[in-house]
C-alpha cells in the first residue's frame, strides 16, 4: 500500500477562522491581555515562515470602539495545556500602519510549526483596554493535512 503525502495549501488565520476565539471581555490596561486565540484542529498542522506576514488592528473596549495606536502586540505559541509558551513575534502596534508596503510588513524571523491542538495567541500591552471581538487580525501560513479519500 502506497503512503499518502500530505496536502499543503495557503492558509490565513483571521478573527473569523473556524477555531479562533476572540476575547469578549476588556483587557486590563498596562498588562498583557489576550485578544485572539486559534487552536489548530486535529489532523492538521500550520507552518508560519518569514515569507508570510501578520497584521493586527486592535480596537478599544469602549462603547464606541476606537483604533488603538500605541502599545505592543505579541504572538505566542502554546501547547494544548498552555504549560509551555514560546513568543514568536513582538512589536509596536504602530508597525501595522504601512501594511500596503510589502517591504515594511512585519514578518516572523524563523519558521514556526503549529501542530494539532497547539494554540496561537495574539496579545496586547497598552494603556488602553482592548477587546478582541472589536478588532481584526490576519496571519498568513501554509496548512498541511492528509488527502481526502476518493479525490485525486
Amino acid at each position: 500500500m502506497a503512503k499518502s503525502k500530505l496536502v499543503s495549501s495557503p492558509f490565513t488565520i483571521t478573527e473569523s477562522t473556524s477555531g479562533v476565539t476572540n476575547s469578549t471581555t476588556a483587557t486590563t490596561a498596562s498588562v498583557w491581555g489576550e485578544l485572539h486565540e486559534y487552536q489548530v484542529p486535529l489532523g492538521m498542522a500550520v507552518l508560519l515562515n518569514p515569507t508570510n506576514y501578520l497584521f493586527v488592528s486592535p480596537y478599544s473596549s469602549a462603547a464606541t470602539p476606537a483604533a488603538i495606536s500605541s502599545g505592543t502586540i505579541r504572538v505566542l505559541k502554546k501547547n494544548a495545556a498552555e504549560t509551555e509558551v514560546i513568543e514568536m513575534w513582538q512589536g509596536p502596534i504602530g508597525i501595522f500602519k504601512d501594511v500596503g508596503d510589502e517591504q515594511q510588513r512585519p514578518r516572523f524571523k524563523t519558521e514556526v510549526l503549529l501542530n494539532a491542538a497547539e494554540k496561537l495567541t495574539v496579545e496586547i500591552y497598552s494603556a488602553t483596554a482592548a477587546k478582541g471581538s472589536n478588532g481584526t487580525f490576519a496571519i498568513e501560513g501554509t496548512a498541511f493535512y492528509p488527502p481526502v479519500r476518493g479525490l485525486s
